[in-house]
């Protein structure tokens, strides 16, 4: 199984490739970055799945085409939840005619921050949402497994107290209502020696994912990537995510998209299998 990372926050970041990761790019393969998230994810037997489609059609094609990939050879979508920047680029998978898993309510009302000065929609692109209609849509809200050894987390429990989901709205039925944000799952990886974790956000929690995932599936977890919204953080939220992580079992770590500069510096710090996975990104698991 193989997992690339197709859009992210950054690119093309000049590091040297670990054990672990490869990096795919070169003067003739440039990536595109952008305030989106986008992983495709390749199993043995050959069938792709993608997590998450990035902000816009430009910046995922682009990687796309730098992987060798089109939307018409993937198996199945899975959108994590409904934010501008993990949707923008589903149109051509549903042009493809590609099966979409999601939540039931991922694509309910608009969407809006409240985390800056003022109220920023963030809800799905108006041509995104207009093409579900001829989409092959499949919402759940337990797991369910898309492809062998790929499954959803269904709702993810929220358990601990330092983890609140803050700063969102939602427009349903005529009201603008807080927003938990309780569309968003994460995808589980299953391998013989454990569980590899992605998330989109964390807008649950990235410890709630993960102890969910340690408990759902009863193994050992080999590895939590994805964004985990660390970004603006107090430092004592920080100091009690890499805590509960530790004390979970995790080790190998690859935080992106949405986790912050002093969350990822303090994380590097403090984790040995720290991974730097920006778009155009490779791992062989």
């Amino acid at each position: 199984m193989r997992v690339i990372t197709l859009v992210d926050n950054m690119c093309g970041t000049p590091y040297v490739q670990s054990r672990m990761v490869k990096r795919l790019d070169s003067p003739n393969k440039q990536f595109m970055g952008e305030q989106g998230f986008s992983v495709m994810v390749e199993t043995d037997a050959g069938q792709k799945v993608l997590f998450d489609a990035g902000a816009s059609e430009a910046a995922l094609l682009n990687n796309l085409r730098a992987v060798g990939a089109e939307p018409k050879d993937f198996s199945a979508v899975f959108i994590s939840h409904g934010h501008y920047d993990h949707v923008g680029g589903l149109l051509p998978f549903i042009e493809a005619g590609v099966p979409i898993h999601t939540h039931p309510r991922t694509f309910v009302g608009k969407r809006f921050s409240t985390g800056g000065e003022s109220k920023v929609d963030i809800s799905p692109p108006d041509h995104v949402t207009s093409a579900l209609a001829k989409a092959k849509m499949s919402f759940n809200s337990t797991p369910v497994e898309i492809v062998p050894g790929v499954r959803t987390s269904g709702e993810v429990p929220r358990v601990t107290d330092f983890e609140p989901t803050l700063n969102f709205l939602r427009e349903e039925e005529g009201r603008t209502i807080e927003d938990m944000v309780m569309d968003e799952q994460a995808l589980f990886l299953t391998q013989k020696r454990g569980v590899i974790v992605i998330t989109g956000c964390s807008h649950p929690g990235i410890v709630n994912i993960v102890t969910h995932a340690k408990k759902s599936t009863g193994s050992k977890i080999l590895m939590v990537m994805g964004g985990f919204h660390l970004g603006g953080g107090s430092q004592d939220r920080i100091r009690k995510t890499m805590d509960h992580l530790k004390n979970l079992g995790v080790d190998r770590i690859a935080p992106l998209h949405c986790t912050g500069f002093e969350a990822m510096k303090n994380i590097s710090d403090r984790f040995v299998g720290f991974e730097l996975m920006p778009a155009g990104s490779e791992i062989e698991l």
